[in-house]
């Protein structure tokens, strides 16, 4: 959670954040 911001955008961030939800389903 570091270099997360900076390297990732906003809506890259949110489509990461939804495939990690996919995995854990």
């Amino acid at each position: 959670m570091q270099n997360g911001h900076e390297k990732c955008g906003p809506f890259i961030c949110v489509m990461k954040r939804m495939i990690l939800d996919e995995a854990k389903h």
